[in-house]
């Protein structure tokens, strides 16, 4: 047999074992991933989220699933990363669930909902790298294991600066300072023995966690409180909170005594209004969203118009061009676009 045709054969063997599913594995996915079957269910981000073949984002999308919906899984796996809708940070599990006996992966980053306290429904890696972090205004628990079943051995005082060793994942908490949901934990050791402190009661992150270590990076800082009861706009606000401090220019921080409070209320004949106002370094101001003008509007506009509003809070005028800050757009995106944080920096680095 000639080397030709020895390397033909060679070939196509290789091939025949890299093609799964009717796709290419990247190498780096090609190792085989343990799955753990739990019931389970978690509801979708307020976007589609494609349905995957396998849990790579190099697999075949096969289907989305639809804007905040609940979706039933029968269990989960490690695959690719993705940074997660509402923390940003890097999160590698997929969740799948199974049709006729064919499983179907969607990434966690994109649902809201983690498996049950198992034991072994968390990836157990464990990221060494030295940083450090400042403990929130209240005593935070320090624990035998990054859970919120884990003995409690210890506290921090509040405001305190900690130096960690690293970082792994574990239980979520809402961040003290974005309520958004938080499945990191810091650790430091002593005597050989490991320590763990939720991430969302330190202000601080590591330097390969790829979230913004708000509010050292910011160029200004603000304390807002919501004032409202309505659990609508409640929502709303804390989104448009995580949009601007998204943003790595302003960063928002929740407190019960803050000058600036976003709130409901009669808003001038308007969907919402909002304004600031400054004496010398205090800064106040504040947001309303007027009910009997929303009450039939969707999720996704609330939040805009959160974030327009606040974005006045932030001494930004409104634009006519692609912008929360133009209302006409306030229908079709949430966020704040590079015109309107090209603005902030302008306002803010003078």
């Amino acid at each position: 047999m000639s080397k030709r045709t020895l390397s033909k054969i060679l070939l196509l063997t290789i091939t025949f074992i890299i093609i799964v599913n009717g796709h290419f594995i990247n190498s780096s996915n090609a190792q085989a991933q343990s799955e753990y079957t739990v019931n389970f269910s978690g509801v979708s981000a307020p976007i589609p989220v494609n349905v995957r073949t396998a849990p790579s984002d190099t697999a075949r999308i096969v289907d989305q699933i639809y804007p905040d919906t609940r979706v039933q899984f029968s269990g989960w796996t490690t695959g690719s990363s993705f940074h997660d809708y509402w923390t940003n940070t890097l999160d590698n599990r997929w969740f799948f669930y199974e049709r006729n006996g064919v499983k179907y992966y969607v990434s966690s980053a994109f649902i809201n909902g983690n498996p049950p306290e198992t034991g072994v429904n968390k990836p157990s890696d464990s990221y060494i790298v030295n940083f450090s972090g400042v403990s929130a205004p209240i005593l935070v628990n320090v624990r035998t294991a990054p859970s919120d079943t884990a003995r409690i051995v210890d506290q921090i005082y509040p405001n305190t600066r900690v130096q960690f060793s690293g970082w792994t994942t574990g239980s979520s908490f809402h961040d003290y300072w974005t309520n958004a949901p938080d499945n990191r934990w810091f650790f430091y050791e002593r005597n050989g023995v490991k320590y763990y402190v939720s991430s969302a009661f330190i202000n601080g992150n590591p330097p390969d966690a790829n979230q913004p270590t708000q509010p050292n990076r910011a160029l200004v800082s603000y304390n807002v409180r919501i004032t409202t009861d309505i659990p609508a706009f409640i929502q709303a606000y804390e989104n448009a909170i995580r949009n601007w401090n998204n943003t790595g220019v302003v960063w928002l921080s929740q407190s019960q005594n803050a000058p600036i409070t976003l709130g409901e209320g009669y808003a001038r004949g308007y969907d919402g209004y909002g304004w600031w106002q400054s004496y010398g370094s205090n800064v106040t101001g504040g947001t309303v969203i007027q009910w009997n003008r929303v009450n039939q509007r969707s999720a996704s506009y609330l939040e805009a118009l959160a974030t327009h509003e606040i974005g006045h809070v932030l001494k930004l005028n409104h634009r006519s061009d692609y912008s929360i800050m133009n209302n006409y757009w306030l229908t079709r995106i949430t966020k704040p676009t590079e015109n309107d944080i090209n603005d902030l920096r302008r306002i803010y680095s003078r």
